[in-house]
């Protein structure tokens, strides 16, 4: 009765029937739940998506892909005492599992510590992000995880290790073929050859990042372009 109630809710709140939880096994009602809580994520509708994620911690407290995606939502809620008490609590349950999580959970520390300027901190999460990324040879998140580090040291001022972090980003987005990471990466890279008066690099990065953007279409990158000058 309780999760026909939830169910219900969900369906206010989205405007989309779900259906009856006695009508379908448990396991089956908690994936449309997440599937949905994933759409208003992507979507950029985050309270919702915060509602829907803390409904489906209730129902599977140890799910870490649901912990995980209720912390990035309080992160791009700004929220970010509740994000990294929900990240320290997942954290707990994760080192017990050995989930590959971790990484991410690690990740998403820095991010808060970078967005709170506390930039050695942040430096140290990723480190501890980078060994557990290392272990799953997770290549996505170590591409995530050296940008981020790129984007700590420019905003330090320290170009040169910013380019080198930048550039380590940029092989592991090649390596699987990551079209917007590989165009944003390049974008980054033309900013800070710029900014350490290495002109002619950072065009080279400028015409490989429209370059990509123009082969794949990428339309709603094209501001990134407009922001080198």
């Amino acid at each position: 009765q309780a999760l026909y109630k939830l169910g219900e809710i969900v369906a206010n709140h989205t405007g989309q029937p779900l259906h009856k939880p006695e009508e379908k096994a448990q396991a089956t009602f908690n994936n449309e739940l997440f599937a949905r809580a994933l759409e208003k994520k992507d979507a950029g509708e985050f309270e919702l998506a915060r509602t829907l994620f803390a409904s489906l911690k209730q129902l599977e407290p140890n799910n870490m892909i649901v912990r995980t995606s209720l912390a990035q939502v309080l992160i791009r809620l700004n929220e970010f005492t509740d994000a990294k008490s929900e990240i320290e609590s997942a954290l707990e349950l994760a080192q017990t599992t050995l989930a590959p999580e971790r990484s991410e959970l690690y990740f998403d520390l820095a991010l808060i510590a970078k967005h709170q300027h506390q930039f050695a901190q942040a430096l140290n999460h990723l480190k501890q992000a980078e060994s557990f990324a290392d272990e799953t040879n997770n290549l996505l998140m170590r591409a995530e995880i050296a940008d981020l580090r790129g984007e700590i040291h420019n905003s330090n001022g320290a170009y040169t290790q910013a380019q080198t972090a930048f550039e380590q980003a940029l092989k592991f987005n090649s390596a699987i073929r990551c079209p917007i990471g590989i165009s944003d990466n390049h974008i980054k890279l033309a900013k800070v050859m710029a900014l350490q008066g290495k002109r002619e690099s950072a065009v080279e990065h400028y015409n490989q990042a429209k370059s990509v953007i123009e082969t794949h279409h990428l339309d709603n990158l094209r501001t990134n372009l407009a922001s080198f000058k």
